[in-house]
């Protein structure tokens, strides 16, 4: 039987560092969704923020942390409570360090702070030890639900229990010091836009919490926690910082499968003196013949597994003919379905065709992509550029630089607008190829907006579009050609579209490189990728991607973006600028698509990420000018 129940929806950010004086990071962050919905519904989902010691291999005890306290929490048999769990897992992962030390013959070699949260329906459970630190984001309201307090080797409380080292120095415990540990689990009731930060002691002892409050309530959980742990590290470059926030977003609904309760050993006995169980397609039955006062030409005229499903009763088969009724009065009645149907969609045929046909006339008009547009236009291969794409429902843009709008796949030739009424600005001649996307859903003229973006500059042509899709954040994206006069000249040009968009429509818009553009099809598998954040050095050295989900599971994008966003390629950051869903779910294949000079980098990043190594080289916009909800109409 498939029963439903209602869970929290999450969104998520993650970020760790190294200490700017530091070679390694010794920090480890992890977290678990299990799949199966049935898993979901019993044990919830996990969140962990590890602090690892161990000289220069401290983040070997916080991934093993970490690992052993994911399998040991959902392999492991259900013991019937989410704290009995949490405890068994945190004894597991102490065993686990300990372990490891025994084989280097040092007991201190290794160890770990740890926290974790669980969040299972409208509860937060946390267990933790050592120095890490969780904050609840609550009503406007920031409170630490883990006091380390060193007062006393008597405490009762597992985050403020001490112990003294050989040097008498006076530490917080941690995983794989003692042989045993003892861990309480505590309970706390959330709610939709309640926040969970769980990070390490660096953050909790170098920024205010009115700051977090402060970080928290005004960005998004990627970026506030990359604020977090960058402010962390500047003003403590000793230590490693790492953080990962938990927003509630909403409520969803959680569809799995009911168990059936099976007999008990004196039930079954029970029963069987009576009864004999038939079970047919997970339906049970049963068949009792003592208890009937039916003779044997009764018996033999039944059908034996013709009963009712719900009394368990035997049910007697008809035996005289059905008088069919004189008038078909459903086939009436589908008869007018039918024709109601009919005059629906000529109604619609009537009044919209013909508006749309003379769109397809008039070429000053604004024209609507849709995906089937677009494989038309790609046919008649009368059309270049890149595909527009959705916004990715319920997401989030990742941090202030990053936007999220919809991608240009391909424009048709109707739609360009040409403009020779000034020279170019620039002293060398360089054409640009500029589409401007207008997804505000908003009624707003734009003709004199494009007289002047064409005016600005030397354009090959400047597209008008009209997204389907509404899109949340204005923005300008353009592209990091090899061309060198485009590169010399691109600058200007940027400004100088970003104060038109603040003359016409009120809003400040930030403007992003774009490399690559990864395209997630049917084919796509997550893979598995191993944390390897670099420092913030020369942006201008760093590759710039955007992730597009065309096929039908759900988050993709999202999960893929949140584990690349700015992991070491090349000695430099790869920059994830945007995810969303692409103009179709039924891509069959991924790829990657970028310009022809960049296939050999492109190659290579896929290699490194297991991500799609099919690489596809095109024209692409030179400048997208996204017009976003965010703007004040004019």
């Amino acid at each position: 039987m498939t029963s439903e129940k209602m869970i929290f929806s999450l969104e998520f950010g993650k970020h760790s560092a190294a200490g700017e004086e530091k070679v390694r990071n010794e920090d480890s962050v992890g977290y678990f969704f299990p799949p199966e919905p049935e898993e979901l519904k019993e044990r919830g989902q996990i969140f962990m923020v590890a602090d690892g010691h161990g000289d220069e291999e401290g983040d070997f005890a916080s991934k093993l942390a970490i690992e052993t306290m994911i399998k040991s929490y959902y392999d492991a048999t259900w013991l019937g409570s989410i704290e009995d769990m949490l405890m068994v897992a945190f004894k597991k992962a102490n065993s686990a360090i300990r372990d490891a030390n025994s084989e280097r013959d040092n007991e201190n070699y290794f160890s770990c702070s740890l926290s974790a949260a669980v969040i299972h329906e409208n509860l937060l459970y946390l267990a933790g030890i050592g120095s890490c630190a969780v904050f609840l984001f609550s009503s406007n309201k920031l409170e630490r639900l883990n006091k380390v307090t060193p007062v006393s080797s008597n405490s009762s409380s597992p985050f403020s229990r001490i112990h003294e080292s050989k040097s008498g120095e006076k530490l917080l415990p941690e995983l794989g010091q003692q042989e045993d540990v003892e861990i309480a689990v505590h309970k706390r009731q959330i709610q939709i836009k309640d926040t969970v930060l769980i990070c390490t002691g660096n953050v909790a002892q170098t920024i205010p919490e009115q700051d977090i409050s402060l970080i928290i309530s005004s960005s998004e959980p990627v970026q506030s926690c990359e604020t977090i742990v960058n402010e962390s590290v500047k003003v403590n470059p000793q230590q490693d910082a790492s953080a990962i926030l938990i927003r509630v977003k909403g409520i969803k609904r959680l569809a799995y499968e009911d168990k059936e309760t099976e007999l008990t050993t004196e039930e079954v006995e029970t029963n069987e003196s009576h009864e004999r169980q038939i079970v047919i397609k997970g339906v049970r039955y049963r068949e009792t013949w003592e208890d009937e006062s039916l003779n044997g030409d009764d018996r033999e005229s039944m059908d034996k597994f013709s009963l009712d499903r719900e009394l368990h009763r035997r049910v007697y088969k008809r035996q005289t003919p059905v008088e069919k009724s004189g008038f078909p009065v459903h086939k009436l009645i589908n008869f007018f379905i039918v024709l109601i149907i009919l005059t629906l969609i000529g109604y619609a045929a009537i009044t919209y065709i013909p508006g749309y046909l003379r769109d397809l006339k008039d070429p000053q008009r604004v024209q609507t992509i849709t995906a089937d547009s677009i494989r038309e236009a790609e046919s008649d291969e009368s059309i270049a550029g890149e595909a527009v794409d959705s916004l990715e429902t319920g997401s989030t843009d990742f941090i202030a630089e990053i936007p999220v709008d919809t991608l240009i796949e391909s424009v048709a030739s109707d739609s360009v607008i040409s403009s020779t009424e000034e020279q170019p600005q620039f002293s060398v001649p360089v054409s640009y190829r500029v589409v401007i996307i207008n997804g505000s859903r908003k009624q707003i003229s734009l003709d004199s907006f494009i007289r002047d973006i064409s005016s600005t500059s030397s354009t090959e042509q400047v597209s008008a579009l009209i997204s389907r899709y509404r899109i949340k954040t204005s923005k300008i994206l353009w592209r990091k050609s090899s061309e060198s006069a485009k590169l010399d000249n691109i600058t200007g040009t940027i400004i100088n579209y970003q104060n038109l968009f603040e003359k016409y429509f009120r809003t400040k818009v930030q403007a992003q490189p774009l490399d690559f553009t990864l395209v997630l099809g049917a084919d796509f598998k997550m893979p598995s990728i191993s944390d390897q954040y670099v420092k913030s050095g020369d942006a201008s050295s760093d590759y710039y991607m955007e992730i597009l989900n065309g096929s039908r599971v759900s988050g993709l994008a999202r999960k893929l973006a949140n584990q690349l966003h700015h992991q070491s390629f090349k000695e430099n950051r790869l920059v994830i600028v945007d995810y969303r869903n692409a103009d179709k779910l039924n891509y069959p294949n991924s790829f990657i698509k970028c310009e022809s000079a960049k296939s050999d980098l492109a190659r290579r990043m896929a290699g490194d990420f297991n991500l799609p190594d099919v690489i596809v080289s095109r024209q692409l916009y030179d400048i997208k000018v996204i017009i976003g909800t965010d703007i004040i109409a004019p």
